[in-house]
């Protein structure tokens, strides 16, 4: 209950609120990854990005198959400029066999972008307009929490320069 709340509050911009709800919730249960999952992409979004890290990856080794844990600390990686570690993320969530395809690709045409490999960059953008074809970028940002909205701006860059359209494509 306590994790289900603290994902409100995330949503509804009150941090704080959602931060010690969702230390209650790991309070009360300290095995329990999706209260810690949910805390990364709260950090994420108030661009704490370090713990983020630090709670995704507690996640990731509590539940190693939920999918979401893998792309709240490939993000957090991404933030932090460390998109070695962002790809090799994504690789490991591949590995499981258990994942969406069309985010996988997103978050590499993201990560390849600022990386630096534009190429591989629109190859993945590419797969992923293949699958999903009216994505665009004004819908992504619509999706986006983040209190500094330089974190918002950055994804939307990336993914801009590997190709993405900004607008749907006409009916």
């Amino acid at each position: 209950a306590y994790t289900l709340l603290g994902i409100s509050y995330t949503f509804e911009y009150e941090y704080d609120k959602a931060i010690s709800t969702f230390d209650k919730a790991i309070e009360l249960d300290i095995s329990e990854p999706h209260a810690k999952s949910w805390k990364a992409l709260c950090l994420i979004f108030i661009g704490k990005m370090e713990e983020a890290v630090y709670y995704a990856r507690e996640a990731m080794q509590i539940d190693p198959l939920t999918p979401t844990h893998y792309w709240r600390l490939s993000r957090a990686y991404f933030h932090l400029n460390q998109y070695e570690n962002a790809i090799d993320t994504i690789n490991k969530l591949v590995e499981t066999g258990i994942y969406n395809r069309r985010l996988a690709h997103q978050y590499k045409a993201m990560i390849y972008s600022e990386y630096g490999d534009k190429d591989e960059a629109r190859r993945h953008m590419e797969n992923v307009l293949e699958i999903k074809p009216d994505f665009n970028l004004e819908a992504r940002r619509r999706t986006l929490f983040f209190q500094d909205s330089s974190y918002a701006d950055k994804e939307i860059a990336a993914l801009r320069e590997a190709g993405a359209p900004e607008h749907p494509p006409p009916k």
